[in-house]
């Protein structure tokens, strides 16, 4: 096993240990980085997405990535937009 075989599947191990029930969204998201494509997680909050992404992002040295999160809550009807309602976040990495 190469190196980097051996770093994936540490990599692997751990983000499976640490997010249970994720392993599908976690090889998924190792193997378009190993294709060189772009990958689009989507679902409602507090379900790991941002996290995963992050720990991936990090784990990987010198890295040159760019991962961005977009929050865009419903509007309701009636209700006024929260300022707040469109953000970006942007982390070069």
């Amino acid at each position: 096993m190469t190196a980097l075989q051996t770093k994936l599947q540490t990599l692997r191990k751990e983000l499976n240990a640490a997010h249970l029930e994720r392993k599908s969204v976690i090889d998924g998201l190792l193997a378009t980085l190993l294709a060189n494509q772009n990958a689009l997680l989507y679902g409602p909050p507090g379900t790991g997405k941002s996290l995963i992404l992050r720990e991936i992002c990090f784990a990987i040295s010198d890295a040159n990535w760019n991962y961005s999160v977009e929050f865009r809550p419903e509007k309701k009807k009636g209700s006024q937009r929260s300022p707040t309602a469109k953000r970006k976040k942007f982390y070069q990495l």
